[in-house]
Parts: C-alpha cells; structure tokens; sequence
C-alpha cells in the first residue's frame, strides 16, 4: 500500500515537473510574484523613514468658538450641540471649551427626545447643548 502511494507521488510529481519546465513563463510568474510582493513590502517600511517623525509636526491654534449671533431679534441663540452628553469624558472637554471662550456657555442638557417638549428658547443666549445621543440631536437639528 505504502509504495503504491509512494509511487503515485513520484508519477505526480514527475509530471508537473514536466509541466513547469513546459510553461516556464507561467512558473517564472509564480515564483517571482512573491518576490515581487516582499520587496514592494520591504519598500513601504521604508516610507516613513524619509517622511520624517509624525511626533514633530507644527501645532497651529484654531482660534476660540465664536460668539452666537441670532438670526433674528426673538430668536434663541446656540454656541453649539454635541452628543452624548451622558459620557464624563465628552462632557468635561466640552465643558472646558466653555469656559475658555468668552461668550460661550453654560452647557445645558436637552430634555426633549422622544416625544416629550423642551423649548430651546427658555435657554440661556449661546447656550452649548448636550443631548442624550446622536439621533436625538439629529430631531433636535433638523426640526
């Protein structure tokens, strides 16, 4: 048994040996697409050393938020909304952009998702809004 699958090996193997010296383009092809592969890798390692570090870029400062002007005299004004106003994370860096913008502020939590009322107007002018999650403010922006 064993050398009857021994010698269907070698049959096997004799054949496509035969085959590959046949189709020598074809073989060339895949042995050199590997090759090819592992120096266009080696290659693109190579890129970021001649980039240059990303640590030592230049920092630019974007400015402060402006202040909210109204869009007319009886319109309530909003500095701007973020979501989701229930992680500490979020809340206290917006809560920090608050403070460090004059005309920005305080940060109010939106209570009017899902079907229940809570008038903008009664807020503070350039309020920042917080709201539960994205579909909420997504109502509360296009309504």
């Amino acid at each position: 048994m064993i050398r009857k699958v021994a010698r269907q090996t070698g049959v096997l193997l004799h054949k496509n040996f035969v085959l590959a010296i046949r189709n020598w383009r074809l073989t060339a092809i895949q042995l050199g697409c590997p090759l090819l592969f592992v120096v266009l890798l080696l290659l693109m390692g190579q890129v970021p050393q001649y980039a240059g570090p990303l640590g030592e870029q230049p920092v630019y400062s974007i400015g402060s938020v402006p202040p909210c002007v109204p869009r007319s005299d009886d319109a309530g004004c909003l500095s701007f909304v973020f979501a989701p106003v229930t992680d500490p994370e979020v809340l206290a860096i917006v809560e920090n952009i608050a403070t460090a913008n004059e005309g920005v502020g305080p940060v109010v939590t939106f209570k009017g998702c899902n079907g229940t009322a809570d008038d903008p107007d009664t807020y503070p002018q350039g309020a920042v809004v917080g709201f539960p999650d994205a579909d909420c403010m997504s109502q509360f922006i296009l309504s």
